[in-house]
């Protein structure tokens, strides 16, 4: 990933699809991860788009069988915005390393809880957590 991000950021800001296409509800809505992504790049200072994390299912199957759908992920794709991780993968280490390697907004909901296990012993991550602001986006998003 560390390649790929030289080649296409920087970056203003990290999408956490999977997490953000899922704020409130337990089936992952594609419209909300859109919006998301809309949000994101009218509050980018360059009025780029911000990375989409994704993992490889959900650009797969159900989710891209609405042309709408597929339309959206192909432009993110030729514009260099969207990242998909691979099968086996846990998407949520990508992100983590993107948000924090481009020092950009990270749109999430995740509490990052299990992250927080993992690396036990080390200051940095507790204090990164902390420094995150929940953004206008997920203002909007969790009003939906």
């Amino acid at each position: 990933m560390q390649e790929w991000l030289q080649k296409h950021g920087p970056f203003d800001a990290v999408v956490d699809g999977a997490n953000v296409g899922h704020i409130k509800q337990n089936y992952f809505l594609f419209n909300q991860l859109k919006s998301a992504v809309n949000l994101a790049r009218k509050l980018s200072p360059s009025n780029k788009l911000p990375l989409v994390i994704l993992h490889s299912g959900r650009v797969k199957g159900q989710h891209i069988g609405n042309p709408k759908n597929k339309t959206t992920l192909q432009h993110w794709q030729e514009s260099g915005a969207l990242y998909v991780t691979p099968q086996g993968s846990n998407d949520d280490w990508y992100w983590l390393y993107a948000a924090i390697s481009s020092k950009c907004l990270l749109v999430t909901n995740d509490e990052m809880r299990d992250h927080l296990f993992q690396l036990l012993g080390t200051s940095f991550f507790p204090r990164w957590k902390k420094s995150i602001r929940y953004d206008l986006i997920l203002s909007v998003l969790l009003n939906i």
